[in-house]
């Protein structure tokens, strides 16, 4: 806390600023797993070959999801082949929104008590539920897991925040449907079993496994939401007030400023050194310059960065 000698024209006396108690990190939002685990040229490859088939992956992303909704809903044999076939499906989409994520973004939010609680409840209930299915349809469970933590690491994504919200939303819809049917005792194949038993003469306790699911996953989805939500709505409005904000200002063509603001807005943390070459650039995409990408390069759609 740094205090502020009293100015002559000032009505108040001392003035208190607060600073951060320690220095904050530098972040470098041009690195992602993918870019600093493969070589310069695998990578581009890579990215050049998802953008060359980005439709036939969102397509394929769209009916594994489809599939999986329907796992629990019908015959044990018949969701086994439908659950393989949906976890091959979501891989394209899966694996790469996982490995575009940002390094610096990771490390930091794996240090958070949150990450850790969520991702151990996120645990239990894959664990739980492949005990409960007890056949091959545990592997749609797998989407789930990673899901959810594609979604916990928000921050470590550039861009695609509304495609993770949508995530997020088929994610909920498709926890509700198989609880109700858990709950209902309507899934083919299905085993609950308890966990803790207490019983005296008068009362009797019982622990299921279902009892653990439905408890767990409140408190996942009461995460997931909170995430999201903060980032979409809150974090926008303080973005728009933003040092990014301002630099953009200078620009001086209207259509190059609006369109600036608008990729400004899904940028957090930027080191000093990007900064200053924001501002001594004209006209300039600040998208490519977050991401490190050369402008000779196309543009790839946002959710595969």
């Amino acid at each position: 806390m740094t205090i502020l000698p009293k100015d002559e024209n000032s009505q108040c006396g001392i003035i208190y600023t607060l600073v951060p108690a320690q220095p904050l990190p530098s972040v470098d939002l041009s690195k992602s797993f993918r870019g600093r685990l493969l070589p310069a040229a695998i990578h581009t490859y890579i990215r050049r070959r998802y953008y060359k088939y980005y439709r036939a992956i969102l397509f394929s992303t769209a009916v594994s999801y489809c599939l999986y909704l329907i796992v629990p809903m019908v015959k044990a044999s018949v969701g086994e082949v439908l659950a393989i076939l949906a976890v091959i499906l979501w891989m394209p989409m899966g694996l790469g929104s996982i490995t575009t994520l940002r390094y610096d973004i990771v490390r930091l939010v794996c240090r958070t008590f949150d990450f850790w609680f969520f991702s151990t409840i996120t645990s239990v209930i894959v664990v739980s539920m492949s005990m409960y299915f007890s056949d091959l349809r545990w592997i749609r469970v797998l989407i789930d897991w990673f899901g959810y933590h594609d979604v916990i690491f928000v921050d470590a994504h550039v861009l695609g925040l509304r495609s993770i919200t949508y995530i997020l939303i088929t994610s909920i819809i498709s926890a509700a449907i198989v609880l109700i049917w858990m709950m209902l005792g309507k899934i083919d194949g299905g085993s609950s079993f308890s966990i803790i038993e207490y019983e005296n003469e008068r009362s009797r306790f019982e622990l299921s496994c279902v009892d653990v699911i439905v408890s767990a996953s409140s408190s996942d989805v009461t995460i997931l939401r909170g995430s999201v939500c903060y980032d979409n709505f809150f974090a926008r409005g303080r973005r728009k007030s933003s040092h990014i904000t301002q630099i953009v200002q200078v620009h001086d063509e209207k259509c190059g400023e609006q369109r600036a603001r608008k990729k400004a807005r899904s940028l957090t943390i930027m080191d000093d050194e990007t900064m200053n070459s924001i501002a001594d650039h004209s006209k300039i995409d600040m998208w490519h310059i977050a991401l490190g990408i050369r402008h000779d390069e196309p543009d790839f759609p946002e959710w595969f960065y």
